[in-house]
Formats: C-alpha cells, sequence, structure tokens
C-alpha cells in the first residue's frame, strides 16, 4: 500500500492563504494611490530576495557576484516597467537599463580579470531570468482587463503546482527526469495539466474575457512554461547540489516560490500584446 507524503502539506496551505488574501486585496485596490507604492515594494521585494538568493546559488561554483550591482539593477529594472506601464514612451527604457547595467556590470571587472566571462553571464542572466519577468507584473496589471489576465496567470500557473504536487505523491510511478528531480513524475505533469485547465475552465464562468476554447490552450500553454520553469531551477539547485534555495517556511524559498512563474509572465504579457 502506498504511503502518501503530505508533511509539509499544513505550512503550505496556511501560507498559500495568508499570500493569496493578499494578493487578491492587493490586486482590486491596485489603481489606488496608497496601494500603487505597496505594489511597487512587494514587487522590488521580492525581485530581490530572489537575486540574493541566486547570488548565494552562484557561490556554490565559485562564481561571486556583485550584490552591491545587481540589487539596485534590479529595483531599477522594475521601476521601469512600472514606467512603461503607465505611458508607452518609456516602452525601450528596461532595454537601455539593461545595456546600461552590462556596461556597469563589465566596468566593475577592469582590475579583476581571470572569471569575467562566467562573472558576465552569469550576472546578466539573472536579471534576464528573475527581474525581467517580475518587472512585467506592471505593464500586464495596468493594460486594459489586465487584471484579469494577471490573476488568471497566477491562478493557472499555481493550479498546475498543486496539480503536480497532488497528482505526483497519489499516483506518481514514472519518474519524469531522474537526473534532475527525483520527485517529478510523468502522472504528475499529466494531473498538472489536467487540473490547470479544469481551473481555466471555471474561470470562464467568471468573465466574458476568456472562452472555453481560448482557456484549453492558454492553460495548456501555461502549464507547459510552468514545468518548464520549475525544471530550470530544479536544474541550477541540482547542479550546485541544493535542495532549495533558501529557508522560506513550507516552499523552500523565493525561487522555489516564483520559479514556475518566471516564464508566464512573460507568455502572457507575449498574448496581450500580439493577440488582444
Amino acid at each position: 500500500m502506498k504511503i502518501f507524503n503530505f508533511k509539509d502539506l499544513k505550512k503550505r496551505v496556511l501560507i498559500s492563504i495568508i499570500l493569496i488574501s493578499l494578493i487578491i486585496f492587493l490586486l482590486y485596490f491596485h489603481k489606488n494611490i496608497f496601494i500603487i507604492p505597496i505594489l511597487i515594494a512587494i514587487v522590488t521585494l521580492l525581485t530581490s530576495f530572489s537575486i540574493l538568493e541566486f547570488i548565494k546559488i552562484s557561490k556554490q561554483k565559485n562564481i561571486f557576484l556583485k550584490k552591491i550591482i545587481l540589487i539596485p539593477s534590479s529595483i531599477f529594472l522594475i521601476l521601469s516597467f512600472y514606467l512603461l506601464s503607465k505611458n508607452e514612451k518609456y516602452n525601450l527604457l528596461p532595454f537601455i537599463l539593461l545595456l546600461f547595467i552590462f556596461i556597469l556590470l563589465f566596468l566593475s571587472r577592469l582590475k579583476e580579470i581571470s572569471g569575467t566571462l562566467e562573472y558576465l553571464s552569469i550576472s546578466f542572466f539573472s536579471l534576464i531570468y528573475i527581474a525581467f519577468p517580475l518587472g512585467l507584473i506592471f505593464p500586464i496589471l495596468y493594460s486594459e482587463k489586465g487584471i484579469i489576465f494577471l490573476i488568471y496567470t497566477l491562478l493557472i500557473t499555481k493550479s498546475a503546482d498543486i496539480g503536480a504536487y497532488f497528482g505526483g505523491r497519489i499516483f506518481g510511478k514514472n519518474i519524469l527526469c531522474k537526473e534532475v528531480s527525483p520527485k517529478k513524475t510523468y502522472e504528475g505533469v499529466f494531473s498538472s495539466f489536467i487540473f490547470a485547465i479544469s481551473i481555466g475552465i471555471v474561470f470562464t464562468f467568471f468573465t466574458k474575457e476568456i472562452t472555453i476554447s481560448l482557456t484549453i490552450i492558454l492553460s495548456s500553454i501555461l502549464t507547459l512554461f510552468a514545468i518548464i520553469g520549475d525544471l530550470i531551477e530544479s536544474i541550477i539547485k541540482r547542479d550546485v547540489q541544493i535542495k532549495d534555495s533558501s529557508n522560506l517556511p513550507g516552499f523552500g524559498g523565493f525561487l522555489d516560490m516564483l520559479d514556475s512563474l518566471l516564464l508566464n509572465l512573460p507568455i502572457i504579457y507575449f498574448y496581450i500584446k500580439v493577440f488582444r
């Protein structure tokens, strides 16, 4: 008889309820002048903590990134995306900032040549991987009907995680990729798709912006990229031989909590800009 392992379930549920309640409250009042600074602060803090975790992870490979550069850079990127969300004339600002950040990173190595290639590559990757996607929250949120699509993206992404979590523990037998994560199974992946699409269909009853046919397509795409995002972080952690990116109760770390969302935010932003 199979014994299901749900020892961390209580922590996950409690923290998830608190976070979901906070997110719903903030998103509902996202245009309030008092809530906007709080939203910006939360996104910048999430980004900064995630960057700090990435810096800590990189140390395991003897790659020492400069938080004095990366943290302020990530904050400025988030602010640039907020400005973009308010006025389209700032649409090139994040990319211009990235250019200046790259130059700054390069200049910081003028007296320390050895290891520069790794340093520049990993530093720049951390911003593209973490700060850039999280910054897109604002252009999505403040676009027309954007709050619906942002809530939808969060809902589907987390539904995919939940489906994989329970499906993998209850039905999981066939390992998806043993070298990357021995706990991820094909059954968990299948459950992830089924649960996310089902939640997406339920979501269509509360809005006219997303039809059933559209949600089947979008939910499938978002679920696929949520799984890929999870695998990306798993590969990074496996490379440095750590289990969690930090010690966040119930979730492991900020990167562990956000990994499946980091690819989905660009996906939904692309959909909004191109197909709506």
